[in-house]
């Protein structure tokens, strides 16, 4: 198959969103959209002109053939998605208040994403990547859970470079101690991991960014962690160094899918700046990365914090992520 740069693994969903803000029940009429972070991420990715793919299960019905023709339409490798008969696509309806916080209310008992199954994982696809994204809604049940980290094995056996953004939705945990032990387990797995400070407090309560990443991560193995602060923008420890950038001034419409557009940004930054003068090659990340200065990491962050306030400011994960021509490349410190 073709070479990727990055392989995002997880849930596609459908996503309904309101015509306007209030509870579900006031609202009037929903437009569909594809969903689900990974899908997110993975869709962004591909708009700002890199080579992406997503790996995961949809069901094998309308919503489903809806998602794998809007990923394909957007430009992403769907090569590693799997259609199944056993349950249908996860569909979920999205309500807002009038601060653009939004709430789901999930139709997933389970749904398709939910049964991907070991041998439907398709190992080349894995192996046409360098970067391979993670996160941890698909680790709530066993089942599932033993899918998971069957990818992320054969990710670490490959030797491919491992980002993992947890995405954290306690609602869907039965166990919030399980959760945190699980969740653990899935960062040793990283290169670089980020994190919000919710994120941050469940994972270690009463501690900080830095105290997470200097006693669990680094000591783990992770060459980085990027702490995400909404509004305030975005650091990162990674070694002995500290970082940080100013998230821009955006008018908020709906924080639907700002973390998985900062995400975008943030890969696809690091990939313009590792494949500027040579192949991206998962052996040149895993010794560049830890090298990185302030003048790699305050363009990698700036690019992931523009792409995710500006996700901000329309309705849907997805409506506003930008463009490759769109990307004021210059003013953010990358080349054109």
């Amino acid at each position: 198959m073709s070479k990727i740069e990055v392989l995002s693994y997880g849930e596609a969903l459908v996503d309904f969103l309101p015509n306007k803000s209030g509870k579900l029940r006031s609202v009037d009429s929903f437009r569909r959209v594809s969903g689900g972070a990974p899908a997110n991420m993975a869709i962004g990715i591909a708009r700002l002109g890199r080579r992406v793919g997503l790996m995961g299960n949809v069901g094998a019905d309308e919503f489903g053939h809806f998602l794998i023709e809007e990923l394909q339409r957007q430009g992403v490798d769907t090569s590693g998605v799997h259609q199944t008969n056993l349950a249908r696509t996860g569909i979920t309806f999205v309500s807002l208040d009038e601060k653009g916080e939004r709430s789901f209310l999930f139709f997933r008992a389970p749904s398709a994403d939910m049964l991907f199954q070991v041998e439907n994982i398709r190992v080349e696809t894995i192996e046409a990547c360098s970067i391979f994204i993670a996160g941890s809604n698909l680790l709530i049940t066993p089942e599932i859970a033993h899918t998971t980290f069957s990818a992320l094995n054969h990710a670490k056996r490959l030797e491919k470079f491992i980002i993992i953004d947890p995405n954290v939705r306690l609602h869907l945990w039965e166990d919030l101690d399980h959760a945190r032990t699980i969740i653990h387990r899935l960062l040793t797995y990283a290169d670089i991991v980020k994190l919000n400070d919710d994120e941050i407090e469940f994972l270690a309560p009463g501690a900080d960014a830095k105290t997470l990443y200097e006693t669990i991560l680094r000591p783990a193995g992770v060459s980085a962690l990027i702490a995400t602060r909404a509004e305030r923008g975005a650091e990162v420890f990674a070694q002995d160094a500290y970082f940080s950038v100013q998230a821009p001034d955006v008018k908020v419409v709906d924080t639907t899918g700002a973390g998985d557009g900062f995400v975008a940004g943030m890969v696809s930054g690091l990939v313009r700046f590792m494949a500027k003068d040579s192949p991206l090659s998962p052996e040149r990340l895993r010794a560049r990365v830890p090298e990185f200065g302030d003048s790699e990491w305050t363009r990698i962050l700036n690019l992931g914090c523009w792409v995710g306030s500006r996700v901000c400011t329309q309705l849907g994960a997805t409506s506003a992520l930008p463009a490759h021509d769109e990307v004021p490349w210059h003013d953010l410190g990358f080349e054109t």
